[in-house]
């Protein structure tokens, strides 16, 4: 933490950037270098930042940078689920459990996330037997692991894009009876109903490996929200919908 807060004040230096300038200020240059370092600054990184200096207008610029960094040392970009990276977060998990009069959050990027899912079994049950709430953002094509990591989030704080897609159960091949579970499935279902995912509905998926939609993730309660957009037009064509209807209800109208 200290080491990217004393290369954030060498930063400064070299802008010519100094305590006296105003947090807003501040504050953009500091999105600026996080830019530079990950390459992208992901939304709820962004949205939790404004939350945060918003109520706190009056803030310092020192602590204004500190609650900044704060949120990048606690952000960490899952793509690939293997020993190293369960130790990061299990490590994350451990040194924000002991920190004290802070809100103990950690907020997980996954990224068209495969791995191991006995490791991602392994992180739900430290993230649950800790005091740490775990923020989710998940994009791309997710495996048993990824699904398991999204579902561990605290509950009304698991998004997805709506293009992603969950694929948390294998084919079962060695096996005659369809409907019989292999045991990693049956290893999957345990994991994601004790997460509170829908288990009989998931239980009736798994034995034909079918691809989940973030939308059917939502129905499932893996997930609480799929980010959309809207279109730019959707005024203007519904405000021009009801014109049209209301021209062709007058010349109906007029005609008897």
């Amino acid at each position: 933490m200290s080491l990217i807060f004393n290369k954030i004040k060498s930063e400064e230096k070299n802008y010519g950037l100094n305590s006296s300038h105003s947090p807003v200020l501040m504050l953009a240059f500091v999105h600026s270098w996080i830019q530079l370092q990950i390459n992208e600054i992901p939304l709820l990184l962004v949205e939790k930042t404004i939350e945060y200096t918003s109520k706190h207008k009056n803030i310092t610029v020192i602590f204004l940078k500190f609650k900044i960094i704060s949120f990048m040392y606690n952000h960490i970009i899952v793509e690939q689920l293997d020993s190293k990276k369960a130790e990061e977060i299990a490590e994350a998990v451990s040194v924000l459990s002991k920190e004290k009069g802070k809100v103990k959050q950690l907020f997980l990027m996954l990224n068209n996330t495969k791995g191991d899912f006995k490791l991602a079994i392994d992180l739900a049950k430290t993230i649950h037997a800790s005091n740490v709430d775990v923020t989710v953002e998940a994009h791309g094509v997710l495996d048993s692991a990824g699904t398991i990591l999204t579902a561990l989030g605290k509950k009304g704080e698991r998004y997805a894009s709506l293009d992603t897609i969950f694929t948390p159960f294998e084919d079962n091949t060695k096996s005659v009876r369809e409907a019989r579970l292999t045991p990693k499935n049956q290893a999957v279902l345990s994991t994601l109903s004790s997460l509170r995912a829908n288990r009989r509905r998931l239980k009736i998926i798994a034995p034909k490996a079918e691809n989940l939609s973030a939308f059917e993730a939502k129905a499932l309660d893996v997930i609480d929200r799929v980010d959309r957009f809207q279109s730019k037009y959707f005024d203007v064509n519904s405000v021009a919908g009801k014109s049209s209807k209301k021209k062709s209800s007058g010349k109906k109208s007029s005609k008897r």
